[in-house]
């Protein structure tokens, strides 16, 4: 093979291989082993949102929920309320009229569980987010000095419930019998910021500042302190009752809980120092046990379980912007379980968990595996840069055993890189195939042995059947059989690069190469490429075949280059391929492998992760590294399933493992709420004081009703799930109760409902969502909606009207029987001469208004309004009618040379001849001049255009002449079949464009 071609091969083997994140893991020692649950869950994937998506500023120092369901976020310029969609920015209030937060810059939130109110930290002051009236109120915080503290970095509630502000050289409590603020002593600077609070179970109270670490024992007032001079940034209560403590120059250090505070505090070791070095900002546990750490370099993502073990991600150094900033402020983990990450200068992100439904494994972090085999015991192994590791039964890494080195003349090592691996059960042995030879692997040495043939060769895949032969696939010198006992070549096929062996059968071997699919019959060794040029396109294999595996149903699964999954079916001779999905984007994809799983579904490895497809449907569900999976792609043939259903794909980043019954729906029901009313398409807002005219008494997404006017003849209702995952994925079906009948759907984009012109009632607007997998919640928003009739309409005007128009009924009636006897005589007499003359006169206009007077056929109007009566029948039942457009070719000739008179006559004459020729049913009408029109009911284009040939035809040849004198008379006939998605019109046109088509043509034909 030639360097361009071996360059082209080597960049097909590994599969889109290409940079990756670089998470900084804890080291190994060469031969070590540890616990896969010891890791904590890291993200694949954020979502990154800010002021692009509608956010009011790019830094996000606090992330609250409301019990509601919405997200809250705090900025430098104000607070954001989120519903999935779109952001509602309250800015600081300048008016103090309760429009937003009293300072610009929002420090801290903190949700009142009682009242739902929203409790704001900011650079002015504190502010209430009042959630019945959607306003704020602002509090006065005065220290013991008598001046007003406005500058408020911190609002916290307690583990007990007590809430917290912390001020710029101040501490307060709030006393919720008196709606105020109490201030506690402390004795700070007056530059000292007090940003959190925590209440330790010993019942001292700690007090982070930027000045260092207090406790205040609540009992007798007394003040103790530690970390002096250190700027302390968050307290976090952790699940094992350990208190961690953030900070700016120190790291985070822990405290036990109920432990006094000058018992000393205790440092954090194994977070890197490029996380904490550069200042840690804020701390959360999550549900999970997960601890993250949010630092002014990156995110430290913690798991404590015996030993800490951490991963450090760094913005610099992650692949595929997986974080969107490297200033990180605050996690928060919301009720479904998402995580949120807010940012200083990049908005925030969002992770969830519950997609990311894919593992990871590896033995050293961002390494390239290759050689997936599993031995007797289900112990998975796999070939690493620095040799082959075990995955042991209780799901610990074990190895490396490494490749034995040997010293040439120039003293350099020779590294031979693991490429494929078989399990022998008799020899208890593994056999692998490198880039520098065979070799085997007793799982009781420590390094590899060479074997004692094909020392040299390139070896991409070995396999060992159930007759103890063992096949050998390599990059340049084709396909070997070899005698696993003796090592004895028994047969060598001088093929292309080998990329997968299938041979189980007894009869027959299947072997991918990149020219093909060979088909090996194994007693007489004869080698038939399917992929040759001579075989019918049906029985014809893909170029380069990468998978070759049996299905359940007994087809041959065959995975390809840049053409996906094929199903290989072998009856006797016959060898038909039948491509899976041919129009899909995986009939676009590089396959690695395909496994079946038990309910018949098949999982791929691709260029660009994992695929789904499901058995019957063939449902194609793709999987990437927002579910966990490597989006790098994977190699081929390193795929391998267990017997206990797990799945591991391999690729240049590692092995991602799942067991496919675990990939599953979102269970999460959302809420689902409603976000903007609208009527007469102008956005409207609760009522401060109530009327008898307020539309909305309270925030529509927590009112219960509301009240339209007579004139509010057009309203709009917009709504949310608040599933935040993937709102774009939400599907949404509303109701109104009182009109409509049934549900109707609306999209993500599409999610309001709009209604006009209702009659007056009590109605009820029903709304439902789904979560990002389209499973629908059991949260109903609900809205009564009462439509107010106008004065003139009201009950006592009812009863006014009924009144009086009783009386005028029975003035009208007296007044009628009075006139009617006047005119009954005079009626009488007129009524027969009256009758006579309009059966007369009813005859006549219905002749003059459907004939043409000189021919006696239709004329236009009639023709158009039978014809008007065919398009509903089709339109109703789809029988079809075809249009005639007919022309008396050269007739102006006919006039000057004959006089009008001649002409009439001869139009007549056409008229005759076409009715002749006519069907009793269709409709021929004179469309004006020499022009008619015929419509052929329940008629398609080929049959009306043989008609239209019979007309022409028979005017050709029997119009010779007329009343004795030489006629030459020819027509040029248009015709056209009525489509689906046209009017009368449309197909008229039609037929006259075709006729004047044909006019240019020659005349004297029909054009169709």
């Amino acid at each position: 093979m030639n360097i361009k071609s071996m360059v082209y091969w080597q960049n097909f083997v590994l599969a889109l291989c290409v940079a990756g994140a670089t998470l900084s893991l804890p080291s190994f020692a060469e031969s070590t082993s540890y616990q896969l649950e010891t890791f904590p869950r890291i993200p694949t994937y954020f979502r990154h949102i800010s002021v692009q998506d509608g956010l009011s500023q790019v830094t996000v120092a606090d992330i609250l929920q409301d019990k509601k369901g919405f997200m809250w976020f705090a900025t430098q310029n104000g607070v954001n309320r989120y519903d999935g969609y779109e952001f509602i920015q309250y800015k600081r209030d300048k008016a103090l009229d309760g429009s937003g937060p009293i300072g610009e810059f929002a420090y801290k939130l903190a949700l009142d569980e009682q009242t739902s109110d929203i409790w704001i930290a900011t650079s002015g002051g504190l502010s209430r987010y009042l959630y019945a009236s959607d306003s704020f109120k602002h509090y006065a915080l005065m220290g013991t000095d008598g001046e007003q503290r406005s500058i408020v970095p911190t609002i916290i509630v307690d583990r007990n419930g007590q809430l917290w502000a912390g001020t710029r050289q101040g501490l307060f409590s709030y006393q919720p019998q008196s709606d105020s603020f109490q201030s506690v002593e402390l004795s700070v600077s007056p530059a000292t910021w007090i940003v959190d609070v925590e209440v330790d179970s010993s019942g001292e109270l700690l007090v982070a500042t930027t000045e260092g670490l207090f406790a205040i024992n609540q009992q007798s007032g007394e003040v103790s302190s530690a970390l002096q001079g250190e700027h302390v940034t968050d307290i976090e209560l952790l699940q094992n009752g350990d208190l961690w403590i953030a900070t700016v120059s120190s790291g985070v250090l822990a405290k036990t809980d109920g432990q006094q505070l000058a018992e000393g505090l205790r440092s954090i070791l194994g977070i890197a120092s490029e996380i904490v070095d550069g200042g840690v900002n804020s701390v959360k546990q999550l549900s999970n046990g997960d601890i993250w750490v949010s630092a002014n370099t990156g995110l430290s993502i913690v798991k404590v379980n015996g030993t800490l073990v951490s991963v450090d991600m760094v913005k610099n150094q992650m692949a595929d912007n997986l974080l969107s900033a490297a200033h990180m402020t605050r996690t928060f983990e919301s009720r479904s379980g998402l995580v949120w990450q807010g940012t200083w200068t990049s908005g925030f992100s969002v992770f969830d968990p519950d997609s990311q439904q894919i593992n990871s494994l590896n033995a050293r972090p961002n390494t390239w595996v290759r050689g997936l085999e599993a031995d007797a015991d289900e112990n998975v192994w796999f070939g690493t840069p620095a040799g082959i590791w075990k995955r042991n039964e209780q799901r610990k890494v074990e190895g490396p055993w490494l490749m034995p080195t040997r010293e040439d003349d120039d003293s350099s090592v020779t590294q031979s890189y693991i490429r494929s691996m078989s399990y022998d059960a008799d020899k208890k042995m593994m056999w692998v195939g490198t880039t520098n030879g065979l070799y085997t692997l007793d799982p009781a040495d420590t390094t590899l042995q060479k074997a004692d043939i094909l020392q040299q060769d390139n070896i991409f895949f070995v396999t060992l059947d159930p007759y103890g032969f063992l096949w050998i696939g390599t990059f340049n010198t084709g396909l070997y059989q070899i005698d696993r006992n003796s090592l004895q070549i028994k047969q060598h096929w001088n093929v292309s690069t080998i990329t997968h062996v299938y041979a189980d059968d007894e009869d027959m071997v299947l072997a991918g190469s990149i020219k093909g699919l060979l088909f090996i019959d194994k007693q007489s060794g004869k080698a038939m490429n399917l992929s040759d040029d001579s075989r019918p396109p049906e029985q014809r294999s893909p170029r380069v075949v990468t998978w070759i595996s049996k299905s359940k149903s007994g087809d041959f699964l065959i995975g390809a280059q840049g053409s996906g999954v094929s199903r290989m079916n072998v009856l006797r001779d016959n060898i038909t391929f039948f491509p899976i999905q041919p129009g899909s984007h995986l009939s676009t994809l590089s396959v690695g492998g395909v496994k079946e799983d038990s309910k018949g579904n098949l999982w791929v490895s691709t260029t660009e992760g994992i695929a789904k497809i499901e058995q019957g449907s063939e449902h194609i569900t793709y999987f990437n590294k927002k579910n966990g999976a490597y989006s790098e792609g994977y190699y081929i043939n390193h795929s391998l399933q267990l017997s206990s259903g797990e799945i591991v794909f391999a690729g240049p980043k590692g092995m991602s493992t799942f067991f496919p019954d675990d990939i599953h729906f979102s269970t999460w029901k959302p809420e689902v709420v409603l976000t903007k009313l609208l009527v007469l398409n102008k956005p409207v807002t609760p009522s401060v004081e109530q009327s008898a005219t307020a539309i909305l008494s309270k925030p529509i997404h927590i009112a219960d009703a509301i009240e339209l006017g007579p004139e509010d003849n057009i309203f709009s209702v917009k709504f949310s799930a608040l599933d935040f995952s993937a709102p774009d994925n939400n599907q949404y079906a509303f109701m109104l109760t009182g009109f409509d009948k049934d549900w109707n759907t609306a999209l993500a984009k599409y999610r309001v409902a709009t209604y006009t012109n209702l009659d007056p009632g009590t109605y009820t607007l029903q709304v439902k969502g789904t979560n990002k997998d389209q499973v629908w919640s059991d949260n109903i928003a609900s809205l009564k909606v009462v439509v107010v009739p106008p004065w003139y309409w009201n009950n006592w005007s009812k009863i006014l009207w009924l009144v009086l128009a009783l009386t005028l009924i029975t003035l009208l009636y007296r007044w009628r029987v009075w006139a009617l006897k006047e005119r009954s005589e005079k009626l009488s007499r007129l009524v027969e001469k009256r009758t006579r003359d309009l059966e007369e006169s009813n005859l006549k206009l219905r002749k003059l208004s459907s004939t043409d007077e000189l021919t006696g056929l239709r004329n236009r109007r009639d023709f158009r309004a039978h014809a008007d009566n065919e398009l509903d029948r089709y339109r109703r039942t789809g029988t079809p009618f075809s249009i005639l457009m007919i022309d008396l070719d050269d007739f102006k000739v006919i006039n000057d040379e004959n006089g009008h008179a001649f002409g009439d006559r001869a139009l007549v004459a056409a008229a005759n001849l076409m009715s002749e020729k006519t069907r009793k049913h269709d409709l021929l009408a004179r469309w004006g001049g020499e022009e008619f029109i015929m419509l052929a009911v329940n008629t398609t284009l080929s049959e009306a255009t043989h008609t239209a040939e019979k007309i022409r035809s028979a005017i050709e040849k029997k119009l010779s002449e007329v009343e004795g004198q030489e006629l030459n008379m020819t027509v040029t006939i248009g015709v056209s079949e009525i489509q689906p998605d046209q009017t009368l019109d449309d197909c008229i046109n039609r037929a006259d464009k075709l006729l004047y088509e044909g006019k240019r043509n020659g005349r004297n034909q029909v054009i169709s």
